[in-house]
């Protein structure tokens, strides 16, 4: 008569744990820094200031009213451990130090916050839709040029391409 096998009550516990590694490594590989490129210049009191963007992210989550809104992110210094520690959408701005956000579905027109010298310059506008020329603009991926013309705001070009980096439940 055969001997009856009882499972090992270590496996079951050490295979969830082995599978949540596995969600937490894919959760982490989700925020990945894409391309961006150009300049956006601003007089600001202090002088003027620039901004040289290298990294781009998308992030999706409510605005401050609740409304769901895609984030365009425009860094200099890559974001993505950042953006995988954040629990919210408002953390990751404040982790800017140097570089743009853009808000898309917030209202009519384009929302952005500037920022220089670990945010000792802060500058917020709105744009006009137009001067974000997309090749793709979809809820898992913006790419293409905005263009600035300055006036009181920053003035400059910067090309991106930003697929999803994460979903936020909260701002």
């Amino acid at each position: 008569m055969a001997k009856e096998s009882r499972p090992n009550p270590w496996v079951r516990p050490v295979m969830r744990r082995a599978a949540m590694g596995a969600g937490l490594w894919l959760a982490a590989a989700a925020a990945v820094a894409d391309s961006a490129s150009g300049e956006l210049a601003l007089n600001a009191r202090t002088g003027p200031v620039s901004v040289r963007p290298q990294h781009a992210y998308l992030l999706v989550g409510p605005d401050f009213d609740g409304k769901p809104i895609r984030q365009l992110v425009l860094s200099e210094k890559d974001l993505a451990a950042t953006i995988q520690g954040c629990d919210r959408l408002g953390c990751v701005s404040g982790a800017l130090d140097s570089g743009v956000t853009v808000d898309f579905d917030a209202g009519p027109r384009l929302n952005y916050w500037l920022v220089a010298n670990g945010q000792r310059v802060q500058h917020s506008d709105t744009a006009r839709p137009d001067t974000m020329k997309l090749d793709e603009n979809s809820a898992q991926r913006l790419a293409g040029q905005w263009t600035l013309s300055g006036g009181v705001g920053a003035a400059g070009s910067v090309r991106f391409d930003a697929s999803l980096a994460k979903r936020f439940g909260r701002n």
